[in-house]
C-alpha cells in the first residue's frame, strides 16, 4: 500500500527566533509544497540558522514531501539519534523504508532488510504511543509486505477490540481486509463502524473506496452521498471526498451526477470551500461557465488561500470573458500558492503564455511582460514561459530604443537576458526536442551579441546551440554575423557558406558574405 505523503506544516516561529529573509522564503516554499525550492533556500542558510534543529526538521519535511525515501531514512535516522522521542519522525522513517523496499525489485534481501527495519521503527513508535494510528497502520503494512498477512489481520482485529471508540482502527481493519481481497468482509466491518460512528464521514468515504476498487459504482455513489452529508467531516475527509466525486462521476463524464453529489455536500456544509470548488469544477466541465464562476467565487469566499485551485479556475474563466486584470490577479495568487492542476486543465505556464499572447498580438510588450513575470519566481521549470518573457522584454527594449529611451531599453534588454538565462537553465535538462533547446540558446546568444554588445558571450551560446542541433540555421548565421562583427572575415565567410548551402537565398548571409569577401580581397 502506498504511503500517503500528506503533510500539514505548522510553523513555530518563536522556536526559530527572528528569521532571515532566506529562512522566511524557505518556510513559505515549504508551506505551499514547493519542496525543491525550499531545500535550495535551506542550503543557503548560514551560521546559527543552519544549525538550528527546527530547521533540520523542516528540511526533513521537504525531503518527505519530495518522496525522496533514501534521504528521509538517512536524515530521519540522524535526527532520531538526537531526538529519540520524536514519534512522528519514527513514522516518517518507517514509511520511507517501506516505500524504498518496493523499489528494490532486484535486491530482495535489501528489500527484506528495509521492511524489517521499518517494523522495528514502528514498534518503537507504538511503545511510545500505543494509540498512534499512523504507526499502527504502517505495522500492518510491514507485516503484509513480509508475507505475514494473517498476523496483520489478527493485529488489526485485536486493536479494534482494545480501542473500540477510535474510528481510525476500524478503518485500518477494513483496509487490511481489502488488501487480502476480502472486500465483502471489509464492507461488513465498515457497515458496523457506520452504526457505531453515525456522524463520521471517514467511514463512508472508506466504504466508497472499497466499492470503487471493486468497480461497484452505484454503491460507491451511495456511500459518498452519505459521507458528504455527515457532520464529522475533517479537512482530510473533504479532500478525499472531492477525489471520489471525480472517480465515481467526473471521470465518466457524468456531470449531472457529480453536480448532484456536490449540491448535497454544499447544502450540508455551506462553509466547506472544497464543496463549492468541486461544484464549480463539475459545472465548468459541463460547459456551464457562468454557474461555475459563481461556485468558484463562493469557494474563494469560504476557503480563501486554502483553495488556490479556486482562484486558478476562476482566473481562467474570467480571462475567457476578456476580464484580463482580474484574470492576472487570480492566476498570480494561484501560482504563488503552488496550485496543482488536474489532468486536462491548462497548466499555469500555458495560461500565462496565452494571456500574455493577447497583449503580444496588440504589440503591448510591456503588459505582456508583466503577465509573464507573474510566474517567473515560481515556475522555474517552465522554459517556454521564460523564453516568451525574454522575447517580450527584448521587443519592449526595441520599442523604447526607437523612441530614444536608451537607458530604459538597456534595462529591458538586461531583464530579457536574465529571462533567457532562466529558460536555458530550465531547458538544458528538460525532455524537449534538441531544436527547441537550440532555439532558446540561440536567442540568448543573440541578446548578448546584438543587444548588449558582448559578442564573445553570444558566440558561447551559439556554439552550445549548434552542439545540440548542428543544422539550426539561425545559430549558424549568427555565428557568421558575430565573426563579421569581430572582423574575422575568413571565419565569417565560412559560416555564411554553411548558411547558403542550406538556404541559398538568405539575404543577410548573402550581403554579409559579400562584404566579408571584399574585406579579404583588400588585404
Amino acid at each position: 500500500m502506498a504511503q500517503r505523503w500528506i503533510c500539514v506544516l505548522v510553523f513555530v516561529v518563536s522556536a526559530l527566533g527572528a528569521q532571515s529573509r532566506t529562512l522566511r522564503q524557505a518556510t513559505e516554499h515549504l508551506e505551499v509544497g514547493r519542496y525543491r525550492a525550499a531545500l535550495d533556500a535551506f542550503d543557503k542558510l548560514r551560521g546559527r540558522e543552519r544549525a538550528n534543529p527546527d530547521v533540520a526538521r523542516l528540511r526533513l519535511r521537504a525531503w518527505r514531501g519530495l518522496g525522496a525515501f533514501d534521504e528521509v531514512v538517512d536524515v530521519g535516522q540522524r535526527w532520531l539519534r538526537d531526538h529519540p522521542e520524536d514519534g512522528e519522525v519514527m513514522v516518517w522513517v518507517a514509511g520511507a523504508m517501506l516505500e524504498a523496499a518496493t523499489e528494490e525489485h532486484r535486491r530482495p534481501l535489501r528489500a527484506m532488510g528495509l521492511r524489517e527495519a521499518a517494523m522495528a521503527q514502528v514498534d518503537l513508535a507504538l511503545r511510545r504511543n500505543p494509540g498512534d494510528a499512523a504507526a499502527f497502520e504502517l505495522k500492518c503494512v510491514a507485516l503484509a509486505n513480509l508475507g505475514k498477512t494473517d498476523d496483520a489481520l489478527a493485529l488489526a482485529v485485536g486493536q479494534v477490540k482494545k480501542r473500540p471508540s477510535d474510528v481510525a482502527f476500524r478503518l485500518i481493519h477494513a483496509r487490511v481486509l481489502t488488501w487480502l481481497g476480502k472486500t465483502g468482509d471489509a464492507v461488513g466491518v465498515l457497515n458496523e463502524a457506520a452504526v457505531a460512528f453515525p456522524d463520521a464521514a471517514s467511514v463512508r468515504i472508506e466504504r466508497c473506496a472499497v466499492h470503487v476498487g471493486g468497480n461497484q459504482r452505484n454503491e460507491a455513489v451511495r456511500a459518498l452521498r452519505e459521507a458528504v452529508t455527515r457532520e464529522d467531516c475533517t479537512e482530510d475527509d473533504r479532500r478525499n471526498a472531492g477525489e471520489y466525486v471525480w472517480l465515481v462521476a467526473g471521470r465518466h463524464h457524468l456531470w449531472d451526477e457529480g453536480l448532484s453529489l456536490c449540491d448535497a455536500w454544499v447544502k450540508a456544509h455551506p462553509d466547506h470551500g472544497r464543496a463549492h470548488w468541486w461544484k464549480g469544477y463539475m459545472l465548468e466541465r459541463a460547459g456551464r461557465s457562468d454557474e461555475a464562476i459563481a461556485a468558484y467565487r463562493a469557494a474563494r469566499k469560504v476557503g480563501g488561500e486554502k483553495l488556490p485551485e479556486a482562484a486558478y479556475h476562476l482566473g481562467i474563466l474570467v480571462g475567457f470573458r476578456g476580464e484580463f486584470d482580474e484574470c492576472l490577479k487570480l492566476l498570480g495568487e494561484a501560482i504563488r500558492l503552488n496550485v496543482s492542476v488536474r489532468e486536462g486543465t491548462r497548466a499555469p505556464e500555458d495560461a500565462l503564455v496565452t494571456l500574455g499572447g493577447v497583449y503580444v498580438n496588440a504589440r503591448n510588450f510591456e503588459q505582456a511582460a508583466k503577465v509573464l513575470a507573474v510566474g517567473g519566481p515560481f515556475l522555474q521549470h517552465a522554459f517556454e514561459l521564460h523564453q516568451n518573457l525574454g522575447f517580450c522584454l527584448r521587443e519592449l527594449g526595441g520599442q523604447q530604443s526607437a523612441k530614444k529611451k536608451n537607458a530604459l531599453a538597456r534595462k529591458s534588454w538586461k531583464r530579457s537576458v536574465e529571462a533567457y538565462e532562466r529558460a536555458c537553465a530550465a531547458v538544458r535538462d528538460a525532455d524537449a526536442p534538441s531544436t527547441k533547446k537550440a532555439q532558446i540558446l540561440n536567442d540568448t546568444g543573440l541578446m548578448y551579441h546584438y543587444h548588449l554588445n558582448q559578442v564573445a558571450k553570444g558566440i558561447t551560446y551559439y556554439t552550445e546551440a549548434l552542439s545540440l542541433d548542428p543544422d539550426y540555421i539561425d545559430a549558424i548565421e549568427n555565428m557568421g554575423v558575430a565573426r563579421f562583427k569581430q572582423r574575422k572575415w575568413k571565419e565569417a565567410v565560412t559560416w555564411f557558406d554553411k548558411v547558403l548551402v542550406r538556404s541559398p537565398g538568405r539575404a543577410t548571409s548573402l550581403k554579409l558574405k559579400g562584404l566579408a569577401q571584399a574585406a579579404l580581397n583588400r588585404r
